[in-house]
């Protein structure tokens, strides 16, 4: 990292990157693996809004630049709907 803000964007590619590596593995494999995906959903949600907040990022700002309602990203990072890889992608540049 080379100063303070660049955390925020050093977080989202660990955690994008991490996230996506679960999904991967996980495609195909037993029951216990989809249990180990859903509590990595459920640290993808608590996780994503962690970082939004400390990057000072309002969730209206964020939901818009994602395409989706502020509600919807509300339900993401509560862990009410699941995380795509689509989804994870747009809310990564949306932090940007």
């Amino acid at each position: 990292m080379k100063n303070k803000s660049d955390a925020p964007g050093c977080l989202v590619d660990a955690m994008v990157g991490h996230f996506a590596a679960w999904v991967e593995k996980v495609e195909g494999e037993s029951a216990l693996a989809e249990i180990k995906l859903k509590r990595e959903r459920l640290n993808m949600a608590t996780d994503s809004r962690r970082i939004r907040e400390h990057a000072r990022k309002s969730m209206r700002e964020v939901a818009r630049r994602m395409g989706v309602s502020a509600m919807f990203l509300s339900d993401l990072e509560r862990g009410n709907r699941n995380w795509t890889i689509k989804q994870i992608q747009k809310w990564k540049e949306a932090m940007k």
